[in-house]
């Protein structure tokens, strides 16, 4: 709904959940963010979220998601040296979702051709 700046995103940024691990893939999450960033949005509806995300929470997982693929890809996948690397980064442990979504990438990471 572009006149009132809400976003309904339904499933989309959920990970693969019918793959026999749960994932995400950097090249598939890279497309799909730059697509989801070109919408002016102030409040964006995910599909199992009680509330809607504010634009600085939705800009956040974006950059989230982003952080993680490059990450995944620098690190050929090892799981140990994403979490190091982005704790330094944040420079605190990371959160229940970080760490879920860099199991997620790692769960869908293969080696590029």
């Amino acid at each position: 709904m572009p006149e009132e700046k809400v976003l309904f995103l339904g499933d989309c940024l959920y990970a693969n959940l019918y793959a026999d691990e749960w994932n995400y893939t950097a090249e598939q999450i890279f497309k799909l963010v730059q697509r989801l960033e070109a919408y002016e949005a102030d409040r964006v509806f995910l599909s199992h979220h009680d509330a809607p995300l504010t634009k600085e929470e939705f800009l956040s997982f974006l950059q989230l998601l982003k952080r993680t693929a490059s990450l995944t890809k620098k690190h050929k996948g090892r799981e140990a040296a994403i979490m190091k690397e982005m704790e330094e980064d944040v420079q605190r442990e990371l959160s229940e979702e970080e760490r879920e979504t860099i199991t997620f990438f790692v769960n869908g990471y293969t080696e590029s051709k």
